[in-house]
């Protein structure tokens, strides 16, 4: 039997949906710092490739978080099997993403932020996906999937 510290839904938003998330972010940030940086600050910006050269800098530092954060996750959901840690793990990504939102409310400033028709794919994409993943996180906390611990699955 396998164990795992959280039931079924948040087992695969969390430690598989959230990772591979941050992962592809990270890639963007990786491949086109420029392109990722504009998406980030999602208001317009004319000429996206001629974004200062330390923006680049600032977009790698960001997918080495990212990294860090997806596989603390993994770690995390699959391999941890304290109810305890899980707990406190999920509370810690909770208050990164408040953050990062926050983060991107500064960026656009509050008029942008909360109006949602002037959104562009960037901002929608965080909005919705960052707060999935709280509700989730919010409610494993809580128990709504149940309790966290030990979950056992049989081998095959």
């Amino acid at each position: 039997m396998t164990n795992y510290c959280l039931p079924l839904v948040p087992r695969i938003i969390l430690g598989i949906v959230d990772p591979l998330a941050i992962t592809l972010a990270a890639v963007s940030a990786i491949s086109d710092s420029a392109a990722f940086y504009v998406r980030q600050v999602p208001k317009p910006v004319d000429h996206p490739h001629e974004v200062e050269v330390y923006t680049r800098v600032i977009a790698l530092n960001i997918a080495a978080l990212m990294l860090s954060i997806a596989a603390s996750q993994v770690i995390g959901v699959w391999i941890n099997k304290s109810a305890a840690t899980i707990k406190w793990l999920m509370i810690s990504h909770l208050l990164a993403d408040i953050l990062y939102l926050y983060s991107a409310y500064e960026a656009v400033g509050a008029a942008y932020f909360w109006d949602p028709s002037q959104w562009n794919g960037g901002m929608w994409g965080l909005i919705i996906t960052d707060n999935l993943f709280n509700v989730t996180r919010i409610l494993s906390v809580l128990g709504v999937f149940g309790p966290l611990g030990s979950t056992k699955l049989k081998d095959s």
